[in-house]
Protein backbone atom coordinates (compact mmCIF):
# COMPACT_ATOMS: atom_id res chain seq x y z
CA UNK A 1 0.00 0.00 0.00
CA UNK A 2 2.74 2.80 1.12
CA UNK A 3 4.69 4.47 -0.78
CA UNK A 4 1.29 5.27 -2.72
CA UNK A 5 2.02 6.63 -6.26
CA UNK A 6 0.32 8.07 -8.68
CA UNK A 7 1.32 9.68 -12.04
CA UNK A 8 -0.20 12.94 -12.66
CA UNK A 9 -0.58 14.72 -16.04
CA UNK A 10 -1.13 18.74 -16.61
CA UNK A 11 -0.91 20.01 -20.38
CA UNK A 12 0.77 17.08 -21.17
CA UNK A 13 3.37 17.16 -18.78
CA UNK A 14 3.19 13.99 -16.31
CA UNK A 15 4.91 14.18 -13.00
CA UNK A 16 5.19 11.23 -10.51
CA UNK A 17 3.54 12.19 -6.86
CA UNK A 18 4.26 10.41 -3.73
CA UNK A 19 3.23 9.85 -0.40
CA UNK A 20 5.07 7.63 2.43
CA UNK A 21 3.18 5.97 5.58
CA UNK A 22 2.77 8.86 8.12
CA UNK A 23 3.49 11.75 5.93
CA UNK A 24 1.60 14.27 8.00
CA UNK A 25 -0.56 16.91 6.22
CA UNK A 26 -3.51 19.33 7.02
CA UNK A 27 -7.09 18.44 6.28
CA UNK A 28 -8.40 20.07 3.49
CA UNK A 29 -11.55 21.04 5.36
CA UNK A 30 -11.19 21.88 8.99
CA UNK A 31 -7.58 21.92 8.81
CA UNK A 32 -5.98 20.12 11.50
CA UNK A 33 -3.13 18.36 10.96
CA UNK A 34 -2.52 14.12 11.05
CA UNK A 35 -0.66 11.62 9.52
CA UNK A 36 -2.03 9.32 6.46
CA UNK A 37 -1.37 5.65 7.50
CA UNK A 38 -3.09 2.21 7.07
CA UNK A 39 -5.90 3.53 9.41
CA UNK A 40 -6.97 6.14 7.36
CA UNK A 41 -6.39 5.79 3.67
CA UNK A 42 -8.83 3.45 2.19
CA UNK A 43 -10.37 2.38 -1.62
CA UNK A 44 -14.09 1.78 -2.57
CA UNK A 45 -15.73 -0.95 -3.55
CA UNK A 46 -15.53 -1.05 -7.24
CA UNK A 47 -14.44 1.99 -7.88
CA UNK A 48 -11.66 3.03 -9.77
CA UNK A 49 -7.92 2.64 -8.18
CA UNK A 50 -7.57 6.51 -6.59
CA UNK A 51 -7.58 5.93 -2.72
CA UNK A 52 -9.14 8.10 -0.19
CA UNK A 53 -7.67 9.79 2.95
CA UNK A 54 -10.07 10.17 5.88
CA UNK A 55 -9.06 12.89 8.66
CA UNK A 56 -9.77 11.43 12.25
CA UNK A 57 -10.76 14.89 13.10
CA UNK A 58 -13.10 15.63 11.08
CA UNK A 59 -14.62 12.68 8.96
CA UNK A 60 -13.62 14.19 5.45
CA UNK A 61 -12.70 12.03 3.02
CA UNK A 62 -11.28 12.96 -0.57
CA UNK A 63 -8.80 11.59 -2.87
CA UNK A 64 -5.45 11.37 -2.43
CA UNK A 65 -4.08 13.38 -5.14
CA UNK A 66 -5.30 16.33 -3.22
CA UNK A 67 -2.52 16.03 -0.94
CA UNK A 68 0.58 15.10 -2.53
CA UNK A 69 1.39 19.18 -2.73
CA UNK A 70 1.27 19.12 1.25
CA UNK A 71 3.29 16.00 1.23
CA UNK A 72 5.84 16.71 -1.16
CA UNK A 73 6.60 20.46 0.04
CA UNK A 74 7.73 18.58 3.85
Amino acid sequence: MFPIRRTVVIHGVAKVHRIEEDTEVNCLRCGRPFRISRVNIFRYEGEDDMQEVLCPKCGYSCAVLYYFDQAESK
